[in-house]
């Protein structure tokens, strides 16, 4: 869902439940963001990659402008005093700049930007220019990371006026601070925002790119993610096997999750991913077409009739219209829908008993139901000599279902009124 304008207000508690609400959520329904902590806010503008303007008012009526390009923050000014006063102030706290110069610069360049008189007069660099741009941008954006709760009203636009050529990347930026809401935070603080999704596959999205992983990701959590976003192990067991402690993994995938970088679903995929399983459901589909119906539901052919709905239930579950495995693309929608033809084929044509004692016989042939039956027999009479009479029951009443011999039925009597001695 997207949106040209959003209002309401952003409320920040100042500890890591400013996570609770994670970007992707926002991009879904914009309606979450009024509430929603500004973590959120700048996670949905940023995966939006929005351009646009938003105005954030404090309670004592203080007011920002934030202008943002393709998901970039590009502008931040306070109503009444100039984002080059934010830079200055920056450049002074860093000591690049003296206070006794930067006054002697500024009387001497009257009418001159301040900035391009500093780099004229040398008294910094472009570079030092660009880290205090973008230092001074940062620590604006950190005012609105803190606790508290302000008015924002946000205006998509086809363009945002610039004023200086740096754009501060908001991925980073977020990375970057909640590293920093967690680095005092040990592994029972941060199990609870996972907890939901323990038990459960994470999968990458694609959303993050090598040249994001780079900047923002070390080496080894490149690499977790990597092995442990594959689908094929829950978040739990990546966790477990994880190259990165208890604590760091948590951070990991909660960035990752708050980022959209990693989605987690309910059902795992194989090693090989979505492909490998597409291929694993053709194999099945083609195996399922040559099996006969009693193979299909997971019964065997001498299975007491008992015991259909329920194999053909979890058939259901599992190849059913709301089944996890039709959740993954198309393609596996489009084979388990195929693959449940095949069930319903096989449940229809032996609910019947004329139409199961038929197809037996078409399918497996006289020897081999007489055989079947034999066997049965004999197996009901070891389990009346175990005096095991549920058993035996059942047992009988299957052979009786493929072949109403009369000594099968006499059987069944004596196992029913307990008439039946074990030496008989």
């Amino acid at each position: 869902m997207d949106a040209t304008t959003v209002q309401g207000v952003l409320a920040n508690e100042g500890t890591i439940q400013d996570f609770r609400i994670p970007g992707p959520e926002a991009v879904e329904d914009p309606r979450r963001l009024d509430g929603a902590p500004f973590l959120t806010f700048l996670a949905w503008a940023a995966l939006r990659k929005a351009t646009g303007v938003a105005r954030i008012q404090s309670a004592t009526g203080t007011s920002t402008l934030l202008g943002f390009s393709q998901g970039g923050l590009v502008t931040c000014e306070d109503d009444g005093r100039p984002f080059t006063g934010e830079v200055l102030q920056w450049l002074a706290e860093q000591r690049i700049v003296e206070a006794p110069r930067l006054e002697a610069i500024r009387t001497a360049s009257a009418g001159k930007p301040i900035l391009q008189a500093l780099f004229e007069h040398k008294a910094c660099t472009p570079q030092d220019l660009v880290e205090a741009i973008k230092g001074a941008k940062e620590r604006m954006l950190g005012r609105f990371l803190q606790a508290g709760r302000w008015t924002f009203a946000w205006q998509d636009t086809p363009t945002v006026k610039r004023t200086d050529p740096v754009v501060v990347d908001l991925l980073a930026c977020i990375v970057a601070n909640m590293r920093l809401m967690t680095r005092n935070s040990y592994a029972s603080d941060l199990d609870p925002l996972l907890k939901d999704v323990q038990g459960r596959y994470p999968n990458n999205t694609g959303t993050l790119t090598p040249a994001q992983a780079d900047l923002m990701l070390s080496d080894k959590e490149r690499k977790v993610l990597e092995l442990s976003a594959d689908g094929t192990m829950t978040l739990k067991e990546g966790v477990a096997m994880s190259l990165l402690s208890r604590t760091q993994t948590d951070r990991l995938f909660i960035i990752a999750a708050f980022l959209g970088f990693v989605e987690f679903r309910t059902l795992g995929l194989p090693k090989g991913g979505v492909e490998t399983l597409e291929k694993e459901l053709k194999s099945t589909l083609e195996r399922l077409k040559s099996e006969d119906f009693f193979l299909r539901l997971g019964v065997h052919w001498t299975s007491h009739p008992k015991h259909y709905p329920a194999a053909y239930r979890k058939m259901t579950d599992r190849w059913g219209p709301a089944s996890r495995v039709r959740q993954h693309t198309p393609l596996t929608a489009e084979i388990a829908a195929a693959i449940q033809e095949l069930m319903d084929e096989a449940y229809n044509g032996i609910q019947d008993q004329s139409a199961r004692m038929e197809y037996r016989l078409r399918r497996f042939g006289k020897e081999t139901l007489i055989f079947g039956t034999d066997f049965l027999y004999k197996q009901a009479h070891l389990a009346v000599f175990r005096e095991e009479w549920e058993l035996a029951q059942e047992i009988i009443e299957s052979a009786i279902d493929i072949r109403p011999k009369g000594e099968f039925v006499a059987l069944r009597n004596g196992i029913v009124n307990r008439t039946i001695r074990k030496d008989e």
